[in-house]
């Protein structure tokens, strides 16, 4: 097995939660949908839900809509 198989497959055995801060940018939307699809993380966006949701159709990323969107803006905890 492959170091990368290897890591892959512990991070799937113990499904953790990440947060990732810059919702809106391309990069970090398709490694959220990447983690996603591939069940290895749950994931937490930060940003504009109704953008983060438009840039997710724009570029078919179809697992972003189980991903938690929080918008730091105004959410009830800020």
């Amino acid at each position: 097995m492959e170091l990368l198989d290897s890591i892959r497959a512990n991070a799937k055995r113990h499904y953790k939660k990440i947060v990732l801060p810059e919702g809106t940018e391309e990069r970090t939307l398709k490694a959220a949908n990447i983690l996603i699809e591939q069940r290895i993380a749950q994931i937490t966006l930060l940003g504009d839900e109704n953008e983060i949701k438009e840039l997710a159709n724009k570029w078919n990323l179809n697992f972003i809509k189980d991903a938690t969107i929080i918008n730091p803006k105004t959410h009830n905890k800020k």
